[in-house]
């Protein structure tokens, strides 16, 4: 009865670590660099200056994380 149970386990081991060892390949974690015949240049957009609400609204919230950091 061991023999049965056995030999289908050491089996299973085998393939099990066959697998698990040929399926670790070393992976390029960054891809591939291309040159590119493009001419795009990427321009960011313009700032734009805050309306004073929004002053006072950015303001009001660093006022209240400060409050908030300050507390501990």
């Amino acid at each position: 009865m061991k023999k049965y149970i056995l030999r289908p386990g050491i089996l299973l081991s085998i393939v099990t670590a066959g697998i698990a060892l040929s399926s670790c390949e070393k992976v390029d974690e960054v891809p591939p660099y291309k040159e590119s015949s493009s001419t795009k240049v990427y321009k960011l957009p313009d700032p734009t200056i805050m309306t004073a609400e929004e002053t006072a609204e950015l303001k009001a919230i660093k006022a209240e994380y400060e409050a908030a950091v300050n507390n501990n």
